[in-house]
C-alpha cells in the first residue's frame, strides 16, 4: 500500500512539474514571472541547472527569430523586392549575456507596465529598441 502511495505521490510531483515546465510564455507579465528570478541569481547557481532556464530559451528563441527575420528583410533588399515592414534599427552588443537581457527586459516591463499586459515578444524587442538603437546615422534596410 506505502509503495502505491509512493508512487503515486512521485507520479504527481511528474506531472506537476510537466504542467510548469510547459506553461507558455505569452504575455509581458509571464516573460517577468520567468525572467525576473533569473536575473537575480547568480552565475554559479545557473551553471547548476540541469535543464535551460525558461527566460534564457524564451530569449534565445526570441532572438533567433528576429535575426533570421532581418536576414530574409536583408535578402529581399538585396534582390529588389519590398523588403516588408520597416522596423526600428537595433544594433546588437558584441557580447550580451542572457542574464543581462533578462535584467533589462524586467527593468523595461516594470518602467513601463502597460507592456506586462501585451506579448512576451513586444516586450523585448522595446527592450532591444530602448537599450540597443542604431546610431543616429544608421538606417534601417528596407
Amino acid at each position: 500500500m506505502r509503495i502505491h502511495l509512493v508512487i503515486l505521490a512521485g507520479a504527481l510531483a511528474a506531472l506537476a512539474a510537466a504542467a510548469v515546465a510547459a506553461t507558455p510564455i505569452n504575455t509581458g507579465s509571464d516573460l517577468v514571472t520567468v525572467c525576473e528570478p533569473y536575473s537575480l541569481s547568480d552565475q554559479r547557481a545557473a551553471a547548476r541547472e540541469v535543464l535551460p532556464n525558461k527566460c534564457q530559451q524564451f530569449l534565445s528563441n526570441f532572438l533567433t527569430a528576429y535575426i533570421e527575420a532581418e536576414k530574409i528583410k536583408l535578402d529581399a533588399v538585396a534582390r529588389g523586392l519590398p523588403g516588408g515592414q520597416r522596423s526600428p534599427c537595433v544594433r546588437l552588443p558584441d557580447r550580451l549575456s542572457f542574464r543581462d537581457l533578462a535584467k533589462r527586459v524586467v527593468a523595461m516591463a516594470w518602467h513601463d507596465p502597460d507592456l506586462l499586459n501585451g506579448s512576451a515578444a513586444m516586450v523585448v524587442m522595446r527592450t532591444l529598441e530602448h537599450d540597443f538603437p542604431c546610431p543616429k546615422d544608421e538606417k534601417p534596410p528596407g
